[in-house]
């Protein structure tokens, strides 16, 4: 039986495939993954020569001398820094930040302390938003929050804000991202600290005399005082009105017995101001 014509198409299939694999095997990297593949070795590097530079330290008991490791990142970051093959936006001074903080870390836990992780008190590990009472520096006030109530730490370092006050919990009206109150008879100050606030700018930035009528009625559409049943007398200068007589007041309306909508503009709107015969709109934060 001859079998040298079989032998030969199957050596030919295998030549053909091995020509096949070899051309998808060695297509070779895109220009992006050869950035990304430079900077991942820059970056070992660098973490590499730290941690070298720790120990040689730590055998002749100085302190480490960090200087090379710094240089030659830089250098051999700006030449693989390559702007139109690279689709990343990591710095070289943010690598050296980011490693330096891990290896520090590494550092002082082999010196008789501990990894930095979630528990330990400390806001020290790449996405804790907290730890513990560390809350690194943030509050109810800076998540977007009332500045009442306390933020708090769950068990997996994320924020808790269940602590936190919202305007809607203390009886006002969220308009244009303000919590707005109506003080009845009385000033800003007062009303707000009846809630445990602060009179915030945007009573008058906003609803009053520097912000726009449209908005003073907005506020008050919210805090219950529409038209009607309340007549839409806009803007007016409420110090020179005999019936009204009162400077600062800003946005604000009349009693039931004839019920308006007014701005007063003439004079700009204060915390302080008050009157007996009108409740105005506070900002409170």
């Amino acid at each position: 039986m001859r079998t040298d014509g079989i032998q030969g198409t199957f050596s030919g299939l295998i030549i053909a495939l091995l020509a096949l694999s070899t051309g998808v095997a060695f297509a070779g990297p895109t220009d992006a993954e050869k950035c990304e593949f430079a900077k991942n070795k820059v970056a070992g590097k660098y973490a590499f020569c730290r941690a070298k530079a720790e120990a040689k330290a730590i055998k002749r008991a100085l302190a480490p001398d960090y200087t090379k490791c710094d240089s030659k990142l830089l250098k051999k970051w700006d030449k693989a820094e390559v702007p139109a093959a690279c689709t990343d936006a990591v710095t070289a001074m943010a690598i050296q930040t980011f490693v330096t903080a891990n290896t520090d870390a590494i550092a002082a836990a082999l010196n008789g302390g501990m990894l930095a992780e979630c528990g330990d008190g400390s806001v020290n590990v790449a996405g804790e938003q907290c730890d513990g009472l560390d809350l690194d520096g943030y509050s109810c006030a800076s998540l977007g929050h009332l500045a009442t109530g306390s933020l708090g730490c769950d068990g997996s370092c994320n924020f808790d804000v269940a602590g936190c006050s919202d305007c809607a919990s203390l009886g006002g009206v969220d308009v244009g991202g303000f919590c707005w109150f109506l003080g009845t008879a009385t000033d800003c100050d007062t009303t707000c600290a009846s809630v445990g606030l602060v009179y915030s700018a945007a009573t008058s930035a906003y609803a009053g005399s520097s912000g726009a009528l449209t908005q003073c009625y907005d506020v008050m559409d919210a805090l219950g005082k529409t038209a009607p049943p309340f007549v839409d007398v806009g803007d007016i200068d409420c110090l020179a009105n005999e019936s009204i007589a009162v400077s600062g007041i800003g946005c604000a309306v009349t009693g039931p017995s004839f019920p308006l909508r007014i701005r007063c503009t003439a004079t700009p709107t204060v915390s302080s101001a008050s009157h007996p015969d009108l409740s105005r709109a506070c900002a409170c934060e």
